[in-house]
């Protein structure tokens, strides 16, 4: 039997992500599960991908937008609340790996009944009159398998751009690079009195193959599953370990104006953490160079971790007070 299952109206993508992951592991297989949900301002990157080539991390500390990593492949997509977001989750089976279209047919039925000329392409993406509407990604276990996409609505497109902006420093990985493609919002087919509500309805009917969407069969987890989808929150999609210590190995080298000179740096990191750094600026002594490039071998890449490391250097070493705040801003600038 097929559910839909109820999210809580979470809107927190880490909540949203835990509740897709807890259904594989512990869902009962002789039964399917569809969850439609939406997300708060979000990028979500793949499984494989390097955060630090994907992300514009200046734009989205500053927008406020949220930076989580799914469990499944493919690139990054971003969310809003006016993005949906649809997931499919059922028993293993190897003729469904890969097999989009099987998962598409009944999201891609439904824009069509709304007017969208939406159809799929060679890249497992939705699409309508060659601009991407929806990415999609695959992930399964030896017992559960899912297929997930997104529906861009109504989205910030401008937001949307700027946050998934690469860097413009250097950045060599052997990461899973994100296919960057023209897209639209869904809303340049539908007439703007056609609500959220309506589309996703529409959604429900089409998957169900029912008349109404609340024809369509509910399935509530219970506390307990809650409690459980809660600690995989904290304990993975919003830590550290998990966001930006799955990064794979890389080589970061920028170069920027300081003071009255130039700072360049080449940092290698691997599984999250600087184990390499050197920095050059003929305008700072060597000595402090030094000193701050020993204080963040081993430290997390990640901003506050770096900043939490320099503060301490200035209490031990007051030369390093001058350059401190500067160079925190520079190792960790994306």
């Amino acid at each position: 039997m097929k559910f839909l299952v109820d999210n809580r109206a979470h809107t927190h993508p880490a909540y949203n992500l835990a509740l897709e992951e807890y259904l594989l592991r512990h869902a009962d297989p002789t039964h399917e599960y569809v969850l439609l949900y939406r997300n708060a301002s979000s990028v979500v990157v793949g499984k494989h991908q390097n955060i630090l080539e994907e992300v514009n991390w200046p734009y989205v500390r500053e927008a406020g937008v949220k930076v989580v990593r799914r469990i499944s492949g493919g690139g990054t997509v971003y969310h809003d609340t006016n993005n949906m977001n649809f997931s499919f989750i059922t028993r293993y089976d190897s003729h469904k790996v890969g097999n989009y279209p099987l998962f598409n047919a009944p999201v891609i039925a439904a824009l069509n009944s709304l007017g969208v000329p939406a159809m799929a392409n060679h890249r497992n993406d939705i699409i309508a009159e060659g601009k991407k509407i929806s990415g999609n990604a695959q992930f399964s276990s030896t017992k559960m398998m899912m297929s997930h996409g997104t529906l861009l609505i109504e989205a910030d497109l401008e937001r949307l751009r700027q946050a998934i902006q690469p860097p413009i420093d250097k950045i060599s990985s052997n990461g899973v690079k994100s296919y960057r493609s023209q897209v639209e919002n869904i809303r340049h087919w539908l007439g703007q009195d056609l609500s959220l509500q309506t589309i996703e309805e529409a959604l429900i009917c089409h998957i169900f193959e029912v008349f109404t969407a609340e024809a369509a069969p509910r399935y509530q987890l219970d506390e307990a599953a809650w409690q459980a989808i809660e600690a995989l929150v904290q304990e993975k999609y919003l830590g550290w370990a998990w966001t930006l210590g799955r990064n794979p190995a890389c080589t970061i080298e920028r170069s920027r104006p300081l003071g009255l000179g130039i700072l360049t740096a080449t940092i290698h990191i691997r599984e999250g953490r600087i184990q390499e750094l050197a920095l050059e600026a003929p305008h700072i002594t060597p000595e402090v160079l030094q000193a701050v490039s020993q204080s963040l071998l081993q430290s997390p890449y990640e901003y506050t971790q770096i900043q939490q490391q320099l503060r301490h250097l200035n209490n031990t070493q007051a030369s390093v007070d001058q350059w401190a705040a500067a160079i925190c801003d520079f190792v960790w600038p994306i």
